[in-house]
């Protein structure tokens, strides 16, 4: 009884007895209560196991019968520890810790045994470190090396995001703007020197145009220490007029007061205006010149007080109380 090989079943059987089934390519063995038969490999060779479940898998080990593998249902292959799932590969998707368990997954690399690593117990991730401190913390450990994060396109010539923190004392973190393997753009948190703390704004090749000190000032097309509340300097010629603020309403007809415009024009000259406040056709309405004249309706004040009336009607000076009743001048 003890070996057999046959198109089906013997007809006296006993408990642990050989049956090689012909028929189905299937070697099996008798079971201890002799009522049934246990597949165990075909006769190709194939190894064939049972299903299992998560407390006691198909494959397990002799002095650990919870831990091993098992599929928990058809086109899955399941991994169990200590009778609790880790991880589940199916034909659409791959899951770790489908239990929820407590247990962190961690990715090594040549030399960091940290390269990536998902704390379970505070549900974050760390890249480079082993402690994250948020939902994602990214931290270079190689020494004097930078940590950047490079977000592009798949072909090189695309405009890339670039997050840089250098390493080291008096270091930056930067946001930087690429096209072509050149940073065009830039926001920089500076920590260095004097000017520690202030943030700047880079453009047109990398070049500043714009720093918010520490203390709230703004520069506008600077990138020395900033000496007023907001500065602006004009990056043309003196020759030049330009606006330096403008400030346009967005719906409505452009008359003369949906526009407030300051443009400075100051020229080689000290009689040239150095502030210019115009209306939306260009017109002055108010102006001051380097030799300390204002002027009112005029460019060119000829008096430390220019008043020039455009109308041919009306008075030049017109003084009202609260209840708008006219004063006297004089």
């Amino acid at each position: 009884l003890s070996n057999n090989s046959s198109s089906s079943a013997p007809s006296t059987t006993a408990a642990y007895m050989w049956w090689a089934d012909t028929t189905n390519g299937i070697l099996k063995i008798r079971n201890s209560a002799n009522n049934a038969w246990v597949e165990l490999l075909q006769l190709d060779g194939t190894l064939t196991l049972e299903d299992g479940s998560v407390s006691s898998p198909a494959l397990a080990f002799r002095d650990d019968l919870n831990t091993g593998l098992y599929s928990s249902a058809a086109d899955r292959f399941n991994v169990a520890t200590g009778g609790v799932e880790r991880m589940e590969l199916g034909s659409t998707l791959t899951v770790f810790n489908e239990d929820g368990a407590d247990t962190d997954f961690r990715i090594e690399s040549d030399t960091n045994q940290n390269m990536f690593k998902l704390d379970a117990s505070t549900s974050r991730i760390a890249i480079g470190h082993g402690t994250p401190t948020s939902i994602l913390h990214i931290k270079d450990t190689v020494a004097g090396g930078d940590c950047q994060v490079h977000i592009e396109a798949e072909s090189g010539n695309d405009a890339i995001l670039l997050l840089d923190t250098s390493n080291g004392s008096g270091a930056n973190a930067d946001v930087r703007f690429a096209v072509d393997g050149t940073t065009k753009g830039r926001i920089a948190f500076v920590n260095s020197g004097s000017t520690a703390g202030d943030m700047f704004f880079a453009v047109n090749d990398n070049t500043e145009r714009m720093r918010l000190g520490s203390d709230g000032d703004l520069g506008v097309g600077i990138s020395s220490v900033i000496t007023s509340r907001v500065h602006a300097v004009d990056g043309n010629a003196r020759d030049t007029p330009h606006y330096i603020f403008e400030a346009t309403a967005s719906t409505g007809t452009n008359n003369d007061g949906d526009v407030f415009l300051i443009r400075s024009a100051r020229g080689t000259g000290n009689a040239n205006p150095l502030l210019n406040v115009l209306t939306s056709t260009s017109t002055s309405v108010f102006c001051a010149t380097g030799d300390r004249k204002i002027g009112i309706c005029t460019e060119s004040p000829e008096a430390r007080l220019h008043i020039e009336d455009p109308l041919t009607t009306g008075a030049v000076i017109q003084l009202t109380n609260a209840g708008g009743t006219s004063l006297p001048n004089g």
